[in-house]
């Protein structure tokens, strides 16, 4: 998926891992990660949840065990 305007070109990424389930998804902006970004385990549960602002994490982000419990911080 791309979302274009006059100054602005935001591409929705999806990668898999070999056994069809996602890896990673998120939003690049001008070639950076930008915006909401969600990574998973092999089994598909959310391993992490967070922001990304020029390629860099900002905020909180949520990590998750690999059974799908939430981390506590």
């Amino acid at each position: 998926l791309l979302v274009q305007t006059a100054d602005h070109v935001e591409q929705a990424w999806k990668e898999h891992y070999e056994n069809g389930n996602l890896k990673e998804t998120g939003f690049f902006e001008k070639g950076q990660k930008n915006g909401s970004w969600t990574t998973y385990y092999t089994n598909g549960k959310i391993n992490q949840e967070g922001k990304y602002s020029l390629d860099k994490k900002i905020g909180v982000w949520k990590t998750n065990y690999y059974d799908g419990a939430t981390q506590k911080n």
